[in-house]
């Protein structure tokens, strides 16, 4: 997040060199340019906070979400990183900022950056994954693989990421069940390993597969749920419907693979589970698109990340609030584990 981040609000990478390898070697042992060097315009709170994402050593980053997330929402309320006792200073949200990409100049609402990073906190959750259990553990376990593309365009992959995440997401919120990060199930995209491999290395017994498949507004999401210790199918379905039906979708799939694992829901896991971000689908695709982009750290992948993220926010303005007050009461139900 600290790495995206920066070039979002400098229009440069934190680290450069001039091979793959270089790059790699300086974002290990090297420290960041303090975002205000190149952008004076960014407020002093907001330049500490992407560098403390970016420290090397775990224990000086932010160690949990909620620390972050109040953060975030002081910065956003005008209330100085090293002043919280004193008096609020005027609120950020109105104030812009310019930021450089080559030759193109844009201006940024900090309200926007600030929603941004609420919302991708909540969807790209870091911390998101619990502890694993051992294989011997009573818990049930499982990993949701990135969905492959399938449409004769194969422009659909920020889709197939987007859901997969969701599914995660949202079968994370589930008491009884362990489900790994997005990072761990998303770093076997592209490979061909043998569904066992990948129990084995992810230490769980159920893996999720999907297909995506999209022609002109048709929708077909084909998804299956493997049995790790003998390759059986537990369940599987193939959904066909209108692209604007998507969400209704995602509810189906995330109830019916619970029912698959035999997991009963407890108290308000089910609405926890359906909560959605937003009811608008062109909001929901543009977020997912922004997001897509940034992770592609490079200049192009930025702008375009911006500028889904400024339509994203126009279409549905409380877009990221929902999200943030869905993250809340998630990290609250799961306090008391």
């Amino acid at each position: 997040m600290g790495v995206i981040l920066y070039e979002m609000v400098t229009g440069q990478l934190p680290f450069e060199g001039e091979t793959p390898l270089s790059t790699a070697m300086k974002h290990k042992g090297e420290i960041p340019i303090d975002p205000r060097e190149f952008n004076p315009e960014i407020p002093e709170d907001l330049s500490f906070l992407i560098l403390k994402c970016m420290e090397k050593e775990k224990e000086k980053r932010y160690q949990n979400p909620e620390e972050l997330h109040s953060e975030l929402l002081n910065i956003e309320k005008g209330i100085p990183a090293t002043e919280r006792a004193h008096p609020k200073r005027k609120p950020l949200t109105s104030k812009e900022i310019t930021v450089t990409f080559g030759l193109k100049k844009l201006l940024i609402p900090v309200s926007l950056i600030i929603a941004i990073m609420v919302a991708t906190l909540i969807i790209w959750n870091p911390w998101s994954e619990k502890e694993a259990p051992a294989f011997s553990s009573d818990r049930t376990s499982i990993a949701v693989l990135p969905f492959q593309d399938f449409s004769q365009k194969k422009d659909q992959e920020y889709l197939c990421m987007g859901i997969a995440t969701e599914l995660i997401n949202r079968l994370n919120k589930v008491e009884n069940l362990w489900v790994p990060a997005r990072a761990s199930s998303f770093s076997f995209k592209g490979k061909e390993i043998d569904i066992q491999e990948i129990g084995s290395r992810l230490n769980v017994k159920n893996v999720l597969t999907g297909t995506l498949q999209k022609a002109n507004s048709s929708l077909r999401i084909s998804v299956e749920l493997i049995n790790v210790d003998d390759n059986n199918t537990l369940w599987q379905e193939t959904y066909q419907r209108d692209e604007g039906d998507i969400f209704n979708m995602q509810d189906e799939i995330s109830l019916a693979v619970l029912e698959g694992l035999k997991i009963k829901l407890l108290g308000k896991e089910r609405e926890k589970i359906i909560k959605r971000g937003t009811e608008n689908i062109e909001a929901y695709h543009l977020y997912l698109r922004g997001l897509y982009h940034a992770e592609m750290g490079i200049e192009e992948g930025a702008l375009k990340a911006l500028d889904y993220f400024q339509q994203a926010v126009e279409k549905d303005p409380d877009y990221a609030r929902d999200y943030e007050r869905a993250g809340c009461q998630s990290r609250h139900g799961q306090s008391g584990r």
